[in-house]
């Protein structure tokens, strides 16, 4: 025998998951492959995929049979990360200062961040208050990952003033 396995291999798109990877068998992309003596022995150029591989590269399948011929089949693979990141965030107060604006503390908000592969961005609606905000406020915390995945949360920052006012008799 030396007929080389008729390999046939799709083009594919795979997904990451949670911890950023992705992996792909010969079945995932074998378009019916043939050998006159059967298969012995399938591979890929390449089984696993991370978040350095997302779009689209070339990859091989390889069939080879019991007599030792191999045949091979160039396809596309195209790695997507579709999870956006998982957020969690805390309510807060903001203290008002002597001049009457006061500033959030981004780290006192964020609980956590989870993202699989990484974040690009985090933005607040809003980092400082002044009088006109006192009591309850709605803060918006928009969390991007580097593949364009967002999240947006929601929390209540409380604005108080605790500074006594200043009396002067005459």
């Amino acid at each position: 025998d030396n007929m080389k396995p008729d390999v046939n291999a799709v083009n594919t798109t795979i997904y990451l998951d949670s911890s950023g990877s992705a992996s792909l068998s010969f079945q995932d992309v074998d378009n019916g492959s043939t050998d006159n003596c059967g298969i012995d022995t399938t591979y890929l150029s390449k089984e696993t995929f991370g978040c350095g591989d997302v779009g689209t590269s070339s990859a091989i399948a390889y069939a080879k049979d019991s007599s030792g011929n191999r045949g091979s089949s160039v396809f596309l693979v195209t790695v997507v990360d579709t999870m956006a990141p998982s957020v969690a965030v805390f309510s807060d107060t903001v203290e008002l200062g002597a001049t009457g604006v006061g500033t959030l503390d981004t780290t006192a908000v964020l609980d956590y961040i989870r993202e699989n592969c990484s974040v690009n961005s985090i933005g607040f609606s809003q980092l400082s208050y002044t009088v006109s905000d006192l009591g309850q406020n709605t803060l918006t915390v928009t969390v991007k990952d580097v593949h364009n995945n967002t999240t947006v949360v929601t929390t209540d920052i409380w604005v108080v003033d605790l500074i006594d006012p200043n009396v002067k008799a005459n």
